[in-house]
């Protein structure tokens, strides 16, 4: 079974049936089953977790992120100590670019993992070099 990152836009718009991505998200992701695992990196669980609670509530926050901790659909990631001096690395030096910290965190996991796939409704992502999709 392959791999790819998923970044918190995908993760909400899976969630939240008002989102514009929404439909689409839930094509794709049902499209992987049993062929591709995304990886859910803590740092992506923690922004998705409050941008949740920002928009939809605490008790919509924590039923999300009670499914996401019991989920066997993604592989959890923590990130090491070289993913987090790469996040600062790529942040100081990209910072003519809008790419929010933890965006370069995902980077930085995707070039030690080499992984080249995103799920994301992000276009930054492109910017990386990086593969968006849907």
């Amino acid at each position: 079974m392959s791999t790819m990152l998923i970044d918190t836009s995908a993760l909400h718009a899976l969630n939240y049936a008002r989102d514009d991505h929404h439909a689409k998200a839930l094509a794709y992701f049902k499209s992987l089953a049993g062929r591709v695992k995304p990886i859910l990196t803590e740092w992506v669980f923690v922004e998705t977790m409050n941008l949740t609670k920002a928009r939809l509530g605490p008790e919509y926050a924590i039923a999300f992120g009670r499914q996401l901790k019991a989920s066997k659909t993604f592989y959890p990631l923590i990130l090491i100590d070289d993913d987090k001096r790469n996040t600062w690395d790529i942040f100081e030096r990209y910072d003519d670019k809008e790419w929010s910290y933890v965006d370069c965190s995902l980077l930085a996991v995707a070039q030690r993992l080499k992984i080249r796939r995103i799920f994301t409704f992000d276009r930054h992502f492109r910017q990386m070099g990086l593969e968006v999709v849907p």
